[in-house]
Order: C-alpha cells, then sequence, then structure tokens
C-alpha cells in the first residue's frame, strides 16, 4: 500500500512520485504569465513565494521550472537503460564549440546547426551536461556580458602601460580624475493632461529628454579630494580645465 506524507504546506504527496502534470502545467503558466522568461531563466518573484502559494517545495517548482527552461517541456524524464545516440564523436565537439563562442545560445539553434540529424532538444541537453569532447560539465546559469573591445591588443597594451606606470608611484600621491553625467527625471516637464474618460492621456514631442547635469570628482586613497557640478553635457576640453 502506497505511503502517504505531508509537507509544511498540509499538503499530502507520495515519496519519489513526480508532481501531477496538471500542477506542472500550473506552475509554468502562473510564471510565465507574471513575466518569466524561458530563454534566460529569469522569474518574477524567489521559488520560495512560489512554493507557498503552490504548496509544493521550492526545490520541486525549481527543477520544473528549470526543466520547462532547458527542454521545453514538463514531462518527467523516461527511466531505463541508455539508448544508442545520434551524435557522433563531430557532432558532439560542434555542440562544444557554439557553447564556448556563444554560451547563450538555445537548444533549438543548436539543431539548426545539426540539419543532418533529427534529435531532439531534450538529447542535445544531456549532451551538453555530460557528453561533451572536453569532459566538462556545463551547468545553466545567469549571463555575464563583456564588450569585446576591451580584449584588443591595443587595449590590453594600454592598460598594461598604466599599470607599470602606477606601480612605480607613490600611491598617496596618485589623484584619479572622473566625470558622470547625470539625468534628472521630470525637470521642466507637464507630467499630467486631459484625455477622454477611460483613454490615455498621450502626447507625441519631437524629441523626449530630461536636462542633464555633469559630475566632476578628483579622488585619492583618502576619498574625493574636489568636486564640481556643471549644466549640461562636457567633452574634453571643458573637462581638462575644471582644475
Amino acid at each position: 500500500m502506497e505511503t502517504k506524507q505531508v509537507n509544511k504546506f498540509g499538503r499530502s504527496y507520495s515519496q519519489g512520485v513526480a508532481l501531477d502534470q496538471d500542477l506542472k502545467c500550473l506552475i509554468v503558466d502562473s510564471i510565465i504569465k507574471e513575466g518569466g522568461d524561458r530563454a534566460t531563466g529569469y522569474i518574477p518573484c524567489t521559488f520560495a513565494k512560489l512554493s507557498r502559494r503552490f504548496c509544493v517545495s521550492s526545490k520541486a517548482i525549481k527543477s520544473v521550472w528549470h526543466r520547462f527552461c532547458e527542454e521545453m517541456t514538463t514531462t518527467p524524464k523516461k527511466k531505463g537503460g541508455m539508448t544508442h545516440s545520434k551524435l557522433e564523436e563531430g557532432d558532439l565537439e560542434l555542440i562544444e564549440v557554439l557553447k564556448v563562442h556563444s554560451p547563450s545560445i538555445s537548444l533549438s539553434e543548436i539543431i539548426q546547426e545539426l540539419p543532418a540529424l533529427e534529435i531532439s532538444m531534450s538529447a542535445i541537453s544531456r549532451a551538453i551536461r555530460n557528453r561533451l569532447p572536453s569532459g566538462e560539465q556545463y551547468t545553466r546559469k545567469k549571463l555575464t556580458r563583456l564588450a569585446r573591445e576591451r580584449f584588443t591588443p591595443e587595449n590590453m597594451f594600454y592598460t598594461q602601460l598604466f599599470i607599470n606606470y602606477l606601480s612605480s608611484k607613490d600611491p598617496y600621491r596618485l589623484k584619479f580624475f572622473d566625470e558622470a553625467g547625470i539625468k534628472i527625471p521630470c525637470v521642466g516637464t507637464r507630467t499630467y493632461g486631459h484625455s477622454a474618460k477611460g483613454t490615455r492621456s498621450v502626447e507625441v514631442v519631437r524629441k523626449h529628454e530630461s536636462p542633464n547635469k555633469t559630475l566632476n570628482m578628483l579622488v585619492s586613497l583618502d576619498g574625493p579630494v574636489y568636486h564640481n557640478i556643471v549644466n549640461g553635457g562636457t567633452n574634453t576640453a571643458p573637462f581638462s580645465y575644471v582644475f
């Protein structure tokens, strides 16, 4: 006889038995309706909040959402022995090259790069996690974007020269000077108008901009030494004459 257990929310469940398919679909639909994004894995609230709403563990919510993001399905994985994979060594090498070059590439985009194969997204996902030639296990995580220009030979050379120069100086005599533009929202602009009841009040303007100011600051190891604020933007010429 199957033994039922009760979780901290008062919901009964069976150990080792997956959540009902309707409940999984309800969880996914709720996340997407509130602004969740399958491509990035973003959810608009915490897993703990969803856990309390659906009376299941945070781990179960996370598992359902991540499976949907990676394989676009909520059905449980099939249990059984290993089956022959359609992916050859060359296919696996191509998948790893694509992931190294563009970590955000989706499973469907990888399939498009393998037109000769009739293969599922779940097979691609399993290969990424466990079968790539390097032996590394690839996992899904938040993406960090870096500008390509910072790694050009010219920039790297300039950076090294700057580091060499600073290392030869007394740090307490160094001063750093920089500027920052500050946008001031809703200054000198009207924020209310009239329109027919039940409709939005929309006013089309040639160019919607708010005024800005520029902060110039001199900083040392002891903190800010001097600063001033000028109206509008600035360029190299006034920037060099501040002091």
